[in-house]
């Protein structure tokens, strides 16, 4: 009975030994001076040493599933907060274009009203006889031209504008090597 508590008693000390092979070799040799049954021993302690072995086993093992859980975590909460993002830039876009849309809507309104005017305005003209009503007619036409010039240049700079008001938006999601390192 003393050699089983010497023997538990070495191995619970073990644990807190940086260089167990040494240990070891002292715990055998210290029992083979106590007891004959050497044998019996040395296969008591190697139990003892693999049941040792197996708890750190156990321990590491869980360890790295703590640290799985707490990798996978946080992706999840990086891939939430991007999604996130996403749908918050894609409402900001939609309500861009759809303003844009309108403006875009009445400048080609505004440019149809016009060319109709410009074309009656043309047909006046072919029918006209007088020169200084000609010559009114040509200067409201003229008008009219440089009127749908500009809306074309208002139209240009609004799709100009609507394209440098889109947010940007990174499409990847880095997966930080932290997440992923087994290593502490």
């Amino acid at each position: 009975m003393k050699n089983k508590n010497l023997v538990l008693s070495s191995a619970s000390a073990l644990i807190n030994l940086p260089q167990q092979n040494e240990y070891v070799n002292a715990v055998y040799s210290i029992i083979q001076t106590f007891d004959p049954l050497d044998h019996f021993s040395k296969a008591y302690t190697q139990t003892l040493l693999y049941r040792l072995e197996r708890e750190k086993l156990i321990q590491e093992t869980e360890r790295l599933k703590v640290k799985s859980r707490l990798a996978h975590h946080m992706i999840n909460q990086e891939f939430q907060n991007k999604m996130l993002m996403l749908k918050n830039n894609h409402q900001v876009v939609k309500k861009t274009i759809n303003v844009t849309q309108k403006e875009l809507s009445q400048f080609r309104m505004e440019r149809k009203t016009l060319l109709k005017m410009i074309n009656q305005l043309t047909l006046k003209m072919s029918k006209t006889k007088s020169v200084e009503e000609l010559r009114l007619l040509l200067n409201a036409i003229t008008e009219m031209s440089k009127q749908m010039t500009a809306l074309g240049s208002k139209s240009s700079e609004l799709v100009a504008s609507l394209i440098e008001k889109m947010p940007q938006t990174q499409l990847s999601l880095p997966i930080s090597q932290k997440f992923l390192s087994l290593d502490d």
